[in-house]
C-alpha cells in the first residue's frame, strides 16, 4: 500500500512539473489529494492553481508563499479548518475560491497525520471530516488573512453562523479591494458587517442563510444585494426600524434580491433610498399589498418581479417611468380594469399575469401600455375578452392565452392583434374550430394550438 501511495505521489508530482513548465494554470482538482505540504510548488510564473474536489484535509503554514505571481485559487469541496489558511507573499491574489471546502473545528476529534498509516486509517479520517459538514461554525478572520489585492471571495455552502474578526476591525483592512463576496447557503444568523462594508464592495451575496434582519446605515457602493431564502418579514420604513430589511443611502444598489423569504409587510418608504435601482426580485413571498406609493421611490426601476405572492390586485405603478418587465405570475389577480395600470407605465414592454384568477378584463385595460410587446394571460379563468380589449396604440406581437376557460375563437377578440408574430391558445376548450374567425390575423403569425381541446 505504502509503496503504491509513494508512486502515485511522485506521478502526481511529475504531472505538476510537467504542466508548470508548459504554462500558467494548473488544473489538480478531482486527484485525491489529502495534504498540502512544503515542498509544495515553487513557480513564480504561475497565475492560476484549480486544487479543488479533492480530499485535502491538512494545509501547513506558508504553503504557498512560493507562489508570487497566484492570481486565482480554488480550493472548494475539500475538508479543512478556516484557521489552517495563511496567505503570505500572496500579494496579487484576486480570486479565492472556498465553497464547500471549510469544516467545523471540533474537540472531540484529533485530526492529525500518521507517516505509515494505512488506506483504512486515511478512509475512516476522511469519513469523519465528511461529517464536520454538518456541524455549525463560526469563521475568524485575522492578519493571515492580508490579501490587498483580492477581488472576489467565495464562501458558499457551508454552515457558517457568525464572521468574527481578531486583531482587526474590518474586512477592508484585510482586502481593500474586495468587490465580490459570496456567502450564499450557509447558516448566517448575524451580518455584522453590514455595518462597516469595505467601499470597494460592489456585489454582496448572503442568499439562503437565517437572517431575521438586515439593517444597513450605508450600503456605499453595493450594486448588488441577494438575501433570497432568509428569514425577513419585514421590509421597513427607514424612518421607523424594525426587524426586517432596512436599507438606508443605497444609492447605489441596481438589483435587489429579496425572494423566498416570507415577506410580508413593506412599509409607505422602504424603497425611499434606492433611486437607482434597476431590477427588484420580491417572488415568492406572502405580500398581499402594497401602500400607495410604495413603489413609486423607484425611479430608475426596469424590471419587477412580484411573481407567486398573494395580491389580489395589481400594486399601484405610479412613478414607475422606465419599468420595462413586470411579472405578476401566481398571485390572486381577479379583474383587469382601465384603473389597473397607470399613466406612467408608457415604457412597459413585457407582463405577465399568468397562473392568477383572473375571469374578466375590461375595455380600456391595457390602453395606456403604449410599448407593450409581450404579455402572457395563460392559465386564468378568461371565458370571453371584450372586442376592444388590445387597444390600436400597443405593438402587442407575444400573447399566451394558454389554459383558459374559452370555447371559440370569436371569445378571443383578436380582430386588433395586427402586429402579433406568435399567439398561444391552446389547452382551452374549443367547442367550435372555426379558423375563419382568425384570418384577420397577420398572414405570418405562428397560432400555437398544441393541447387544444374539444
Amino acid at each position: 500500500v505504502l509503496i503504491m501511495r509513494s508512486l502515485l505521489i511522485f506521478s502526481l508530482w511529475c504531472l505538476f512539473v510537467q504542466d508548470s513548465i508548459g504554462g500558467n494554470s494548473l488544473d489538480f482538482s478531482w486527484m485525491g489529494i489529502t495534504s498540502l505540504r512544503k515542498p509544495f510548488i515553487s513557480d513564480k510564473h504561475l497565475t492560476d492553481l484549480n486544487l479543488s474536489h479533492n480530499h485535502i484535509w491538512n494545509i501547513s503554514s506558508e504553503v504557498f508563499e512560493d507562489l508570487p505571481s497566484l492570481v486565482y485559487l480554488n480550493l472548494s469541496h475539500n475538508f479543512f479548518l478556516f484557521s489552517m489558511l495563511k496567505f503570505e507573499n500572496i500579494s496579487v491574489l484576486e480570486t479565492l475560491v472556498l465553497d464547500e471546502a471549510v469544516i467545523a473545528d471540533l474537540d472531540t476529534f484529533d485530526i492529525i497525520y500518521l507517516e505509515e498509516e494505512t488506506l483504512e486509517d486515511e478512509y475512516n479520517r476522511l469519513n469523519e471530516l465528511e461529517t464536520r459538514h454538518n456541524y455549525e461554525f463560526d469563521i475568524t478572520f485575522t492578519q493571515d488573512w492580508t490579501l490587498p489585492k483580492l477581488k472576489h471571495l467565495y464562501l458558499r455552502g457551508h454552515n457558517i453562523e457568525h464572521i468574527e474578526f481578531a486583531d482587526v476591525d474590518a474586512l477592508d483592512l484585510l482586502m481593500p479591494e474586495i468587490s465580490h463576496l459570496y456567502l450564499s447557503n450557509n447558516k448566517l444568523i448575524t451580518f455584522d458587517l453590514e455595518k462597516t462594508l469595505p467601499m470597494s464592495l460592489q456585489e454582496l451575496y448572503l442568499d439562503d442563510n437565517k437572517l431575521t434582519n438586515f439593517d444597513a446605515d450605508n450600503l456605499n457602493n453595493v450594486v448588488v444585494l441577494a438575501l433570497d431564502g432568509n428569514n425577513i418579514k419585514n421590509f421597513c420604513d427607514i424612518n421607523e426600524p424594525c426587524e426586517g430589511i432596512t436599507l438606508k443611502h443605497s444609492y447605489s444598489l441596481e438589483v435587489l434580491s429579496v425572494s423566498r423569504m416570507g415577506l410580508e409587510n413593506i412599509a409607505p418608504e422602504a424603497f425611499k433610498f434606492l433611486v437607482n435601482l434597476i431590477k427588484l426580485d420580491m417572488s415568492d413571498n406572502v405580500i398581499n399589498s402594497f401602500p400607495n406609493n410604495a413603489l413609486s421611490d423607484l425611479l430608475s426601476l426596469k424590471i419587477l418581479f412580484i411573481d407567486n405572492n398573494v395580491l389580489d390586485a395589481v400594486p399601484e405603478t405610479k412613478g414607475l417611468n422606465h419599468l420595462e418587465k413586470l411579472w405578476l405570475s401566481k398571485n390572486l389577480i381577479s379583474n383587469l380594469t382601465e384603473k389597473s395600470f397607470s399613466d406612467d407605465l408608457k415604457q412597459l414592454k413585457s407582463l405577465n399575469l399568468s397562473n392568477n384568477i383572473i375571469i374578466s378584463i375590461s375595455s380600456g385595460a391595457f390602453d395606456k401600455l403604449g410599448s407593450l410587446e409581450e404579455l402572457d394571460l395563460s392559465k386564468n379563468m378568461l371565458y370571453t375578452l371584450p372586442n376592444d380589449w388590445i387597444p390600436n396604440n400597443i405593438y402587442l406581437q407575444y400573447l399566451q392565452l394558454r389554459e383558459n376557460l374559452f370555447q371559440n375563437f370569436s371569445s378571443l377578440a383578436l380582430g386588433r392583434a395586427k402586429n402579433l408574430k406568435y399567439v398561444s391558445i391552446g389547452g382551452n376548450r374549443f367547442s367550435t374550430m372555426d379558423l375563419g374567425l382568425l384570418a384577420e390575423l397577420p398572414k405570418t403569425a405562428i397560432i400555437d394550438f398544441e393541447d387544444t381541446l374539444s
